[in-house]
This record gives C-alpha cells, structure tokens and sequence, in this order.
C-alpha cells in the first residue's frame, strides 16, 4: 500500500513539472520572436532613415536658408502685395491710354496704330488711246485707334470688290504719258487714294478716316 502512494505522489508531482517546462519553452520561444522582430524593426529604421548631414559647412548654410514661420509670413504678405500693386498699375496705365473719344460715356483705347491692306490680284487695264496695258498691284493703309483697327480693316476687306471697281474704272481713262515719271507714280496714289475716300466718304483732312495711303507694290505699262 505504500508503494502505491509512493507511485501515485510521483506522479501527481511529475505533471505540475511538465507544464512549467512546456510553459518555460513557450515564453522563452515568445522572447526569441520579439527580439528578431525589434531587430528587423531596428534595421529597417536604420536603412530607410536620411543620411546624416557629415559637412558642417554645407549643415550651416542649410539652416542659414531656412526661413522661420515669420519670415514665411512676410515673403507671402510681400508677394500679395506686389501682386496688388502690379495689377493696380495695369489697371491706370489701361484708364491713361483710355479718353472718350465719341462722347458715349464710354472709354474707347486711343494709340494709333496701322493695318496694310494688300488686294490679292493685281490691277490689268487698258490704257486711253493706247494699245498698252497698264498692271499695278496695290495696297492700302489705314490708321485707326488700336482698339478699333482690327474691325475697321475687316470692314475695309468686305468692301474690296467695290474698291477694285472704283479704280479699274478711273486706269482705263489713264494714258502711257501719264505713267513715266516717279512724279506721275506718286499723283497716280493719291488720286487713287482720293478716289477711294470720296466713295468711302471719308474726310482726307483726317488721318483716322478712311485710306491713310495707297502704296505702288508694282506698275508696269507694256
């Protein structure tokens, strides 16, 4: 009977002994896994992390450069207000380059400017009591205030076909005699360029009404 109880006190002390071993194994095992990990973290830190500045130069003139809050503040400030300033003189020089030049209350753009308008085909006539022909190639000048002369000249272009009629009916009372000097080239445009004025019955006194000039591109009489 005493062997017995020996036998079954040993065993009831051998299976506490086991469990604390199996637990030792475990938290020792959970130990290992946590130290591998820290040190994969660790590494992994120390390969994606910036390298260190080593200059202490270049780390100076780093900080030098770098603008605090304040100055940040202020650079911005500074800017919107140069952007302020530069669109508030936009907006006189617009208003000086601007006066109300039909009396409708509203600013028109003054500042001349110039558009050339060239007839695509060249003039082909007969010329008076002659059995030459004279072929002129010409183009106009118009003198408009910049805001108006873009318009001015499309209407200038619509009328062409009416222009050139104009001036083939006044080539054909020419005659060769007419045509031999710089002199006669020279009278030859400004009566073309009267001629044009009267049917656009624009004032030849005024230089931003009608044709301001005709050019000779090319005259020959053969």
């Amino acid at each position: 009977m005493a062997d017995a109880e020996d036998l079954s006190n040993d065993a009831g002390t051998d299976v506490p002994l086991s469990r604390r071993t199996k637990l030792g194994f475990g938290a020792l095992f959970l130990s290992i896994i946590i130290l591998i990990s820290g040190l994969f973290f660790y590494a992994f830190s120390l390969l994606t992390a910036p390298a260190p500045i080593t200059n202490s130069a270049l780390q100076e003139r780093l900080e030098a450069a770098r603008m605090s809050p304040d100055m940040a503040d202020n650079f911005t400030d500074n800017q919107s207000a140069d952007a302020d300033s530069s669109d508030m003189d936009e907006s006189l020089s617009e208003e000086d380059e601007m006066i109300d030049m039909d009396g409708d209350g509203v600013l028109d753009f003054t500042g001349p400017d110039y558009r050339y308008y060239a007839f695509e085909m060249p003039f082909v006539s007969n010329l008076s009591d002659s059995k030459k022909l004279l072929t002129l190639e010409l183009s106009l000048l118009i003198k408009r205030p910049a805001f108006f002369v873009d318009g001015e000249l499309e209407d200038l272009m619509k009328l062409g076909p009416a222009m050139r009629s104009k001036i083939l009916g006044y080539l054909i009372t020419l005659t060769p005699d007419m045509l031999q000097t710089r002199a006669h080239r020279q009278e030859l445009a400004k009566n073309i360029r009267l001629l044009l004025n009267q049917y656009l019955q624009a004032d030849n006194q005024d230089d931003e009404d009608g044709i301001l000039e005709v050019q000779i591109l090319k005259m020959v009489v053969a």
